[in-house]
């Protein structure tokens, strides 16, 4: 079904860029202002001015930026800092990282795959987009032509070929070992090898994708597609922006750790959070702990990570903001209220969601945010500790604090060609960029 393919490469040339670790780079979108002049000062060459440029005061538009990063970008190339691999390669990329105490690996195989409409199905979606994020990162597609940074998607591997043929004493040394103080390692290969190519391909090709993260890169690729096609219909199918760069990883790969978007909220009348607890308590069981209850976070932690084996779709979730000295437990009575809210198209798995129950029946019809008000009075954050905090400090009324959605939920919406609230999922941690990227030239 998709059609995944071997790229020449763009990456650092090693004979003059010696220490890796000082250009790689976190992914733009979690890249903090303060990391951003961080990353700027570590080494002149690295990867943030491609991938996450400043902006200057004289910029007169967004595009100015990017413009600006696409000469930084030549300028690299004809200084031979950066080099374009000769012969088309598939890239195989183990991340080892720890979390929670323990240590996993994450394997990605970094190919480019031919773009196919969401409606045939090939590539599958799991959330809805931000159309704001969607034109930022079109923006920065249209000036650097070049994907910068690979987006993430997963494979069904049934059989397990994909793993067998991948074995890393078959692929001897790789071109990049590094490793960190922090415990974090990164081995990084270029297969070349036209045989084992194929045999990768012809493996892929069998089962859908499903993208992870990357849904506004995706779809920005398919605009610039359509933008091409209608500037130059007799284009050839084969040409490089009919593809996108992803890393390719097993829904059973071990390393998938999904975490949640927690939902911030402020902008709320006090007509609203004053009647606010009566209107919860008419879908959910409220329980009340307080702050000086022993142990309250990691109760609040162990209730979000961990599920009930007696009931593994209990929908649970903690506000806190509602009263100083006490956070609000919230677990579903009775589906058959809430479903009776939520969008009359969606699914029975769709509305047992987590993320779907706090978007429609808590955003949407108690605290009465929809629409375009949403962007003003919703924020997002995957630490618990820091969307605490900014209630605390006043920078948001309330917070609610959700379980992550299970892979098994997130293929099932995928396969139904549904899509979650924005923001339902994170996939961590978030691979760095800078080790290879694909030119669309």
């Amino acid at each position: 079904m998709a059609d995944i393919c071997p790229f020449r490469g763009v990456h650092y040339n090693q004979r003059l860029v010696k220490d890796l670790s000082r250009v790689l780079c976190s992914p733009s979108d979690i890249i903090t202002p303060k990391l951003q002049q961080e990353l700027y000062r570590r080494s002149e060459y690295n990867f943030v001015r491609l991938d996450a440029c400043l902006e200057a005061a004289d910029d007169k538009c967004e595009d100015s930026k990017w413009q600006r990063a696409a000469a930084t970008m030549e300028d690299w190339l004809d200084k031979g800092i950066l080099q374009i691999d000769e012969v088309p390669a598939i890239y195989l990329h183990d991340y080892y990282f720890t979390y929670l105490g323990k240590e996993y690996m994450r394997r990605g195989i970094i190919a480019i795959v031919r773009l196919e409409g969401w409606d045939r199905m090939v590539i599958r979606r799991h959330e809805n987009i931000i159309p704001e994020l969607k034109k930022a990162r079109l923006c920065q597609l249209r000036n650097m032509k070049a994907n910068t940074s690979p987006l993430l998607a997963l494979f069904k591997d049934r059989k397990g070929c994909v793993s067998s043929l991948l074995s890393t004493e078959k692929l001897g040394k790789p071109m990049i070992s590094l490793s960190s103080n922090a415990g974090v390692r990164h081995k990084f290969w270029s297969i070349t090898d036209p045989k084992l190519i194929s045999q990768i391909r012809s493996s892929l090709a069998e089962e859908p994708l499903y993208i992870a993260d990357g849904h506004h890169r995706y779809d920005s690729a398919l605009t610039l597609q359509a933008e091409r096609y209608a500037s130059c219909p007799s284009a050839s199918k084969d040409d490089a922006f009919n593809f996108v760069m992803m890393t390719l990883s097993s829904v059973l790969d071990s390393g998938l750790i999904v975490r949640p978007f927690h939902r911030l909220v402020r902008g709320i009348p006090e007509s609203v959070l004053s009647g606010l607890l009566t209107k919860l308590r008419t879908f959910f069981e409220v329980e009340e702990w307080p702050l000086d209850m022993p142990h309250v976070w990691q109760k609040v932690d162990s209730l979000l990570t961990s599920r009930d084996p007696d009931k593994p779709d209990e929908v649970a979730m903690v506000l806190f903001g509602l009263a100083s000295d006490r956070l609000f437990v919230l677990r579903v009575r009775d589906f058959a209220p809430a479903i009776s809210v939520m969008p009359a198209s969606q699914s029975e798995t769709y509305k047992r969601l987590d993320v779907s129950v706090a978007e429609h029946i808590i955003i949407e019809k108690l605290l009465q945010i929809t629409g375009s008000r949403k962007g003003k009075l919703l924020a997002f954050s995957n630490e618990r500790a820091d969307a605490v905090k900014k209630v605390l400090k006043h920078e948001y009324q309330l917070v609610l604090l959700l379980k992550a959605t299970r892979m098994e939920q997130i293929i099932n919406i995928a396969d139904r060609g549904e899509t979650m609230p924005e923001k339902s999922t994170r996939f961590y941690p978030k691979a760095p960029t800078g080790f290879v990227f694909y030119r669309l030239v």
